[in-house]
């Protein structure tokens, strides 16, 4: 065999790896070109399928339409169930080889929804995706982003990891559904969600289970920085869930070089905004700081927070100027103080290895903060060890 002959044979082989490793192979498929089959609904008003072009994403043939109230003050009284979601059965084994699932989605709202994987005879693994309003969205999700669902009344799971050979069920819950069932006794949360009531849809089109396709690596962090990205917003979808308002949305032009979430919302008395990240996936035992960009229309005092497993939280409060000025929030983790109605907060010191959620929140209004309209930009966020650089922390 010439050198000739086998570069090309070492070529073709070359490109036939390439092609197969570009090509997805579908696991399972629902277009819902006839009915809602197999997906059914727990909870809600109930489900159907749409075939009307105005009312699915492009080149779909066929959307699922599920219908939910949110009532905080009635969550209880008006469903047997603490949630209302939509379930898929599965096949034990059918996911084994599961790299991604990937659908369209679209709310009539600005609203957080969960994926849940659920294991027979183990236990539920979330992951949190934010659906801005009336318009559909493409969402891709990776079996590594999902966590283990650890809150009490939760299955155990015997070995604490997602097999994906016993997922038995796939389900989407919209979250405020969630949240009004288990925060309606909490008069201050019941007004937070309130502006959430209502009845509403979620449409959801070209589900699939996918394998053969990898989730892109994470950016690097700054030369100069050790630690790990709590969220590089690199991706098309939001991974945050918001409290207290309907509108967030990625801005690739925020006041700071590179991009952000933006959201508007309503400061004034009373008024609590809550962004929220979860940490289950990340890895800060060796970090000591939480760092990321940040800019406001008007002045914030943010309350940045850090909640672990046993419900223990921790703050430090930040100010972020108005007139839309950047500026770089570096917390220093173990300078972080205890929250006053966190009893466990008082007992032990913060763990890094122990944490499941960032909060961000502007707490201007007890501060006296006047009733105005407000816009805040979060760029990047990550966990770094000992950052050299400005800080705002007090």
């Amino acid at each position: 065999m010439n050198l000739k002959t086998s570069l090309l044979i070492a070529l073709a082989f070359c490109l036939a790896g390439s092609a197969s490793k570009a090509q997805s192979t579908a696991l399972l498929t629902d277009t819902f070109t006839k009915n809602t089959a197999p997906w059914t609904n727990l909870g809600g008003v109930g489900i159907r399928v749409t075939h009307q072009a105005t009312e699915l994403p492009p080149n779909a043939k066929g959307a699922l339409v599920f219908t939910y109230t949110v009532n905080p003050q009635k969550q209880e009284a008006n469903n047997a169930l603490p949630f209302q979601a939509l379930i898929r059965p599965v096949k034990p084994g059918t996911l084994a080889a599961l790299q991604a699932i990937r659908f369209q989605a679209y709310s009539d709202i600005g609203a957080p929804f969960i994926c849940v994987l659920s294991e027979h005879q183990g236990g539920r693994y979330l992951q949190i995706f934010w659906l801005p309003p009336k318009t559909w969205q493409s969402i891709t999700l990776y079996p590594k982003d999902f966590w283990l669902s650890d809150n009490k009344g939760d299955p155990p799971d015997p070995d604490g990891k997602l097999d994906l050979d016993q997922v038995e069920a796939i389900g989407i819950v919209p979250m405020n559904t969630l949240l009004t069932s288990f925060m309606s006794t909490d008069p201050q949360m019941v007004g937070l969600l309130q502006p959430s009531s209502g009845q509403y849809t979620f449409r959801l089109a070209d589900f699939e289970a996918l394998s053969n396709i990898a989730a892109a690596p994470p950016p690097k962090l700054p030369d100069d920085e050790k630690g790990v990205w709590i969220d590089p917003l690199n991706e098309e979808i939001i991974h945050w869930f918001l409290i207290g308002s309907q509108e967030m949305q990625y801005d690739l032009h925020p006041p700071f070089p590179g991009h952000a979430i933006v959201v508007h919302y309503q400061q004034g008395p009373a008024r609590l905004i809550l962004l929220l990240h979860d940490l289950h996936r990340v890895a800060m035992e060796n970090t000591d700081r939480i760092v990321f960009q940040a800019a406001a229309e008007k002045g914030v005092r943010l309350a940045v927070s850090l909640q672990m497993k046993d419900g223990a939280r921790y703050f430090q409060l930040v100010d972020i100027p108005g007139d839309s000025k950047p500026t770089t929030v570096s917390v220093n983790i173990a300078a972080m103080q205890p929250e006053p109605d966190s009893q466990e907060a008082l007992n032990h010191p913060i763990d890094t290895g122990q944490l499941t959620t960032l909060i961000l929140a502007d707490v201007s209004f007890l501060f006296g903060q006047p009733e105005q309209q407000n816009t805040i930009w979060i760029g990047p966020v990550r966990a770094v060890q000992q950052t050299i650089g400005p800080r705002t922390s007090k």
